[in-house]
């Protein structure tokens, strides 16, 4: 497996445009992902570290990839998810859903009331049977 590489002010490359990324998805970075380490990177990469109490030194390194990896930073390239290799379920044999409608033609309709609740991220209840005809729960061990 490759190590991530340590970047800081005139990094260049896609490690540095998937940062940023990554910092503009944190709300920290309102520049554009050039792939270029630059002193906008860097301020950002500071409020990152001040944020998460690591040491604010502008540089990104094992505790602030860590951290970021934690918040959902995918810097890593997982050879693992080749979906054409063996052992992946095929591709439906149905185009892309783009539409409520078409949605409902192959997985039915279910009726929902908005409930905004601390451990309900979707903020909403399945008020029919749709869930338990429909939705099967695995215990999936880490």
């Amino acid at each position: 497996m490759q190590p991530l590489k340590l970047i800081k002010i005139n990094s260049e490359g896609e490690l540095v445009t998937s940062w940023q990324f990554f910092l503009i998805g944190q709300g920290l970075y309102q520049g554009s992902a050039d792939g270029i380490f630059g002193q906008g990177t860097q301020a950002a990469t500071i409020e990152f570290q001040k944020k998460h109490g690591l040491q604010p030194d502008g540089i990104v390194g094992n505790k602030s990839f860590g951290v970021a990896m934690q918040l959902g930073f995918g810097g890593v390239a997982d050879d693992r998810t080749d979906t054409s290799s063996p052992g992946w379920p095929p591709k439906p044999g149905f185009p892309p859903l783009v539409n409520n409608q078409q949605r409902q033609a192959i997985f039915g309709k279910f009726s929902f009331v908005h409930e905004p609740l601390p451990n309900n991220r979707e903020n909403i209840r399945i008020t029919d049977n749709w869930e338990s005809q429909n939705i099967i729960t695995i215990s999936i061990p880490q």
